[in-house]
């Protein structure tokens, strides 16, 4: 029979779709599959691939160690395929897919040895970004796209103008953008940022942090944007660490009388692995201490030290009841936020002249007439009018309420809403998705996605594709090729991590405080 497919052009791939056929053919299967070491990517994308397109089965006689034998000898052939390395290098170590850190290694270093080989030989694209401090301009911060690179460019005369400490915190979350709208965090990846293609191409792990063009260009931007004021600032004689520990140890308790938080400076003669090692340590300290805090009002720190683990970010608490709204997987919530901002929506494009990146975009730049939207586009629209996020003027098709806007917004651009940011006309609009099954609330300090890119950048919790830096440089794992150099960049995504926790804690205490006060 499998010879008899064979001839017929059936791909083995194809054969491992029908779990009757693997199953009686068991033997037979599995000699094909260890023929060739192309046949590992079938078991790789059994094992790691996320969201395959059909389900596949492997014979039960497939062990391990045929699992693990099989890629091995793919790594070693002559043209593997990158995509299929890059999930083997990233797996997290599973013995019984035959995936042990020694393969894992050893994926990761052919696929940079051919990503290198292939850079050398091909003319690329430049892209990335530029930072740089202008002595004669105005505006606190300009972006300009200069071929495919961005170039930041930040007002001497504006950060020589901020530097009281407050000011320096609150130029990483709106000059710099942390977090400029709601106390949201803008560093995450989030699932509205990968276009259409993007999401197609490629191959995602079952266990990766799912990234992107638009993530990449972010993270590189706020990288260098934090390693370029950390460094203006050390020219002024400020350390970040010393802004850092004046508002833990004194802001909060003369702004919101919260007392007892600690935050110990790294030492000013301390090198850049020393200070990685002290800063990822003190961001689980001061994550404890605000744990302590909201649970008990106070913080106990022979507590912190007696129950002192590992910090699970996703599970960190809130004093404010329902401070996050998600959507759910009602099919109307998921069509509204998909008609409006998906690339894919039917309603981007209606002729040449009327077109935009997703209907919110073709709405706000053009007049667009119910009548001049093709057949096919009307019911979309009307389902839109129905539920209240559109309205048909007469002369033009319009978005409805800013208030429930802001709040669908926030859902694609964060995949989340910060309750009790909201007016309390767009906190209608929220009760009643709540009631609708269209919302869902959860209390934490820090929003699913946001506590995704915690775990991403420290540890293995969640994600086998990160740096896993917070592991790495606390039980002395971490890259010794590098040098101080190596030492040095980690030690600016620490700081961009502390900053990010610090402000999502700010926030806190500053809603709680409005809370307290109540209506002006």
């Amino acid at each position: 029979m499998l010879t008899a497919l064979e001839h017929a052009r059936v791909r083995l791939g194809d054969m491992l779709t029908s779990k009757r056929l693997v199953d009686y053919y068991d033997t037979a299967v599995r000699e094909r599959l260890l023929a060739e070491p192309s046949q590992a990517e079938l078991v790789v994308s059994f094992h790691l691939e996320d969201k395959k397109k059909v389900d596949s089965f492997l014979p039960a006689s497939f062990s391990a160690i045929d699992s693990r034998a099989l890629m091995d000898a793919y790594i070693d052939s002559s043209e593997p395929n990158p995509n299929y390395l890059d999930l083997i290098a990233h797996a997290a170590i599973d013995s019984s897919a035959g995936i042990d850190a020694k393969l894992i290694v050893k994926a990761r270093r052919r696929y940079d040895s051919i990503i290198k080989d292939f850079f050398n030989t091909t003319p690329g694209i430049k892209t990335g970004c530029a930072v740089a401090i202008s002595p004669t301009q105005v505006e606190p911060m300009t972006a300009t796209l200069n071929d495919m690179v961005i170039e930041y460019s930040f007002s001497e005369a504006w950060l020589e103008s901020t530097l009281d400490f407050p000011s320096i915190l609150n130029n990483f979350q709106f000059l710099l953008e942390f977090a400029p709208h709601d106390g949201l965090l803008t560093l995450p990846a989030f699932d509205s940022e990968r276009r259409g293609l993007e999401v197609a191409m490629g191959l995602s792990g079952t266990a990766h942090y799912r990234t992107g063009h638009a993530f990449s260009t972010k993270d590189r931007a706020t990288l260098l944007q934090t390693e370029m004021y950390q460094r203006y600032l050390a020219t002024k004689d400020i350390d970040l660490e010393t802004v850092i520990r004046w508002y833990f140890e004194e802001h909060l308790t003369a702004e919101y009388g919260v007392t007892s938080f600690v935050f110990n400076m790294s030492s000013p003669t301390a090198n850049s692995l020393e200070r990685c090692r002290n800063l990822f340590a003190e961001m689980e300290s001061v994550a404890t201490q605000f744990n302590l805090f909201i649970e008990d009002g106070e913080i106990d720190h022979d507590l912190a030290a007696a129950g002192a683990d590992q910090v699970r970010y996703r599970t960190i608490p809130s004093a404010l009841e329902g401070k996050y709204a998600y959507a759910t997987d009602h099919v109307e919530i998921r069509t509204v936020l998909h008609t409006l901002f998906s690339d894919q929506s039917h309603l981007a494009y209606i002729n040449e002249d009327l077109k935009g990146h997703n209907l919110v975009d073709l709405l706000q730049r053009n007049q667009v007439s119910y009548e001049s939207l093709h057949e096919y586009q009307r019911p979309l629209i009307d389902k839109l009018i129905e539920l209240g996020a559109a309205e048909n003027t007469g002369k033009r098709v319009r978005l409805k309420d800013p208030g429930l806007f802001r709040v669908l917004k926030s859902l694609n651009d964060y995949q989340a809403v910060a309750y009790h940011h909201l007016s309390e006309r767009s906190r209608v609009h929220v009760d009643r998705m709540l009631d609708a099954g269209w919302l869902v609330t959860r209390s934490s300090l820090l929003t699913d996605a946001e506590a995704s890119y915690f775990n991403y950048n420290l540890n293995s919790n969640q994600f086998s594709n990160g740096p896993k830096l917070r592991n790495k440089y606390q039980h002395g794992t971490q890259p010794k090729a590098g040098g101080e150099a190596q030492h040095q960049q980690t030690y600016y995504f620490a700081l961009r991590l502390m900053i990010a926790l610090l402000i999502k804690i700010n926030d806190e205490f500053w809603l709680l405080d409005m809370k307290k006060k109540g209506p002006a």
